[in-house]
This record gives structure tokens, sequence and C-alpha cells, in this order.
């Protein structure tokens, strides 16, 4: 597997090749994740609150002509839509199984189906656990997630084996995926974050001539790394070896600028069309690294 390039290192030229892609489509679908990529990790889940220049970013890139934008994230609906209270905006949220956009609300059918048995699995869950006192199980009504990013190091292989005795036990067709310091539990369903994006993608009527364009940081964004890898630029926060992405940003704040960078290219777009074409010029060549 192809390690990703850094997408400012002046040795791959990065940026101008992400320039390049992404003139070569009428449009942007902007795909973020929220965790780790808006926002740093943090403790407690509910702390992870969205910084004055990420809201000002987003606030501005969801307003701009030619660009879309989507939070993709394993929140729930009702948990990301209180983080970023952003107007003119995509979620995918709970992993994929819960989408809006345009006013439009989906939820995948067969995680409809399992509300009431994942409430019970829920509560035993919280049960079962009380022996880790800074466990979080979170119920977010498609999929359960069990955080432990407060419990002790060596708490963490039996907190691992108790989840999955009780979670097989309940039901063993349930899937359990791990991200940063959280168990996933949710259906077992062949659906995912890449599915729902490209559901979303594929609704657009122009999505011929949309490039889309992902940041995200954990293994659970590897699922939408795989299905833009053709399609688009994929970006990971942090620096890997094992992912599927093509780029990577080293930080959030290597977030905040290539966004930043974006929406001057997406400002410049507009402006240069015109005048490029009145000039005969190439499109953008005057851009540049940003």
């Amino acid at each position: 597997m192809k390690s990703p390039a850094y997408c400012f290192s002046e040795q791959h030229d990065s940026w101008n090749t992400i320039v390049r892609k992404v003139q070569s489509g009428s449009a942007i679908a902007m795909l973020l994740d929220y965790d780790g990529t808006l926002t740093p990790i943090n403790q407690t889940p509910s702390a992870a609150l969205l910084g004055l220049e990420a809201e000002r970013i987003l606030q501005q890139m969801a307003h701009l002509p030619g660009m879309q934008v989507v939070i993709v994230t394993g929140r729930s609906m009702e948990d990301i839509r209180r983080l970023v209270p952003i107007e003119n905006m995509g979620f995918v949220a709970n992993h994929g199984f819960h989408t809006y956009k345009d006013g439009t609300e989906w939820i995948h059918p067969q995680a409809l189906s399992l509300i009431q048995a994942l409430s019970r699995l829920h509560s035993i869950l919280r049960t079962t656990l009380a022996r880790f006192p800074k466990v979080d199980v979170e119920n977010k009504q498609f999929t359960l997630s069990i955080h432990y990013r407060n419990v002790a190091q060596h708490n963490a292989h039996s907190l691992k084996s108790v989840v999955l005795k009780t979670v097989h036990a309940f039901d063993p067709t349930l899937r359990i995926t791990r991200g940063k310091r959280v168990f996933e539990v949710r259906p077992n369903i062949a659906w995912g974050k890449g599915d729902a994006v490209l559901k979303m993608l594929n609704a657009n009527k122009a999505h011929r001539r949309t490039i889309p364009v992902f940041i995200g940081d954990d293994a659970t964004d590897e699922d939408v790394f795989r299905s833009l890898r053709y399609k688009g630029i994929t970006i990971r926060v942090g620096n890997s070896k094992s992912t599927l992405a093509q780029y990577y940003v080293k930080n959030v704040e290597d977030v905040m600028r290539l966004l930043r960078s974006i929406i001057r290219f997406q400002m410049n777009r507009s402006l240069c069309s015109h005048s490029c074409k009145m000039r005969k010029e190439k499109p953008y060549a005057h851009i540049g690294r940003l």
C-alpha cells in the first residue's frame, strides 16, 4: 500500500496536484469528519465543541457557489446537528445509517427495525460495564458507542472482553468495530459511511462533474477513502502507512489551513473564469500554490 503524500509537500507538488484535480470538475463536494478533523479528540465527546475558526470556515463554505458541504460522522444525527447548527449543509450520521440533505432525511430500513433491540442492549451494557465507572455507553438509536477514553489503559483488555461477551450473548449477528478509544456496536448490514456518501453524491444530478474531497482521521473513515479512491480526493488527518487515503495533513490546524486554501481557490474560480476566457488563458493557472 502506497503511503499518502503530505498535502503541503513541495517535494511532491501535492497542492498543485489537488488543484488540477479539483479544476477538472465544475463543483466541489466537501466531505468532513467531525471528531479529530474539525475538532481535536476530546476526553469527553460532549465537550468536543466546534471552534470559532472552524465554524466561520464552515459557514463560508456552505454558502459558496459551486460547493456543497457534508459532515460525515459516527455521531447521531441529533448530536451532530446540535454541534454544527449551520444551514445549507448535509449530514451523514451514525456511520452512514442516517442522512440529511436539502430537507430530505433518510434512515436505512434495516437499521430502523433494530431501534428497540439496541435500546435493550444499551441498558444491559450500562449494567454490565458499571464496574468501569468512567465508561460512557451511548445509545444513538441505530448504533451504540462504548467510549473508554477515560478508562485506565490496564483495564482496556478486560473492558473489551466484557463488551464482546455481552454483545454476542445478546445478539451474535451484531457487528463490533473499534475507533479511537471507542467500541461501536452496529447492525450486521453491508453498509457504511462510504455507501452513504456515494448515495448522497449520486442523488445530485450534476454529480459526474462534482469532485468529492473527503477528510477524516479514524479507522471508520477508511470506508469512505475506499469508496472515493478513484473518484475524488481523500485526505487523512495524521500520517499512516496503512491508510487508503491519497494525502494526509498533520492535525486539525492543517485541516483549517487546507480548508482556507480551498475557499480561496473556489472564490478565485468564479472570479477568473470570465477574465481568463477573455484572455484565452488556462483557467486557474495564476493561482499556484496556496
